[in-house]
């Protein structure tokens, strides 16, 4: 189980941490049409977040969040306007261009996508091997910072499949920090918890935009409330979801 957010990491009560500088991830009048949806499932969004802010996206399902997230990675183009990250535009730019500038986002995707064939801690570890050339001692200080800014500094050596869900989240939220990014992306990190086990969470989320002065971008059906008071929320409008029919002839 996670640790209690220690009070010298976070903010006064009642105060926040202020956004400096220019947004380091930004929606310029984006669109985006899927070829399975008639017609725009992202229409005109704005959306500027600077270092120290955090923005929840939410919406009804089949609203375009996922989509949402997949533009701000890189992983989709938008049919119109422009994604901005990290002073570039991913759209624009070739694979080895695109890696350098994923290397500076830390992502967590849904469930937390955790190996499970490492050890929670091997999954914390495992960007460092694809992406940094640390001698042993500094990796093993950058994975134990991680793990101390989520609360789980002691944490157990066992598998996902033996913690609990809240544990995975927290495991997954290290392994994005891992790298020091300048931008942290998540896609629905609160599924399957409620109550203290959310708020936490989001507790830590907070925590992190905090000690690090992050851009943070949370994709959630749930809305972190007292647990980040500052976060601005975008509330995406429901989309017509239309099916198709076919005349079938049996004869």
């Amino acid at each position: 189980m996670s640790e209690p957010v220690p009070a010298v990491d976070v903010p006064p009560a009642g105060q926040a941490p202020s956004a400096t500088g220019p947004a380091l991830l930004e929606f310029r009048k984006v669109c985006y049409r899927p070829s399975s949806f008639p017609g725009e499932l992202i229409e005109h969004l704005d959306l500027a977040i600077a270092a120290g802010e955090i923005v929840v996206v939410t919406g009804p399902a089949g609203c375009g969040k996922s989509t949402v997230f997949n533009l701000a990675c890189g992983a989709l183009r938008p049919d119109d306007g422009e994604v901005r990250l990290l002073d570039t535009e991913p759209a624009r730019l070739d694979d080895p261009a695109l890696a350098q500038v994923r290397a500076r986002i830390g992502v967590v995707p849904q469930r937390g996508a955790l190996l499970s064939n490492l050890s929670l801690r091997d999954n914390v570890a495992l960007p460092l091997l694809y992406h940094r050339s640390l001698p042993v001692e500094a990796a093993e200080d950058a994975v134990a910072r991680a793990l101390h800014d989520v609360g789980i500094a002691n944490l157990p050596r066992i598998k996902p499949a033996d913690a609990t869900e809240e544990l995975r989240q927290l495991v997954a939220l290290a392994t994005a920090l891992v790298l020091d990014p300048a931008v942290l992306l998540l896609d629905d990190p609160i599924a399957g918890l409620t109550g203290p086990s959310a708020d936490g969470i989001w507790k830590r989320i907070d925590q992190t935009r905090w000690t690090r002065h992050l851009a943070v971008l949370v994709i959630s059906d749930q809305l972190p409330g007292a647990a980040i008071p500052d976060a601005r929320v975008v509330t995406l409008p429901a989309r017509l979801q239309t099916t198709r029919s076919y005349d079938l002839d049996l004869r």
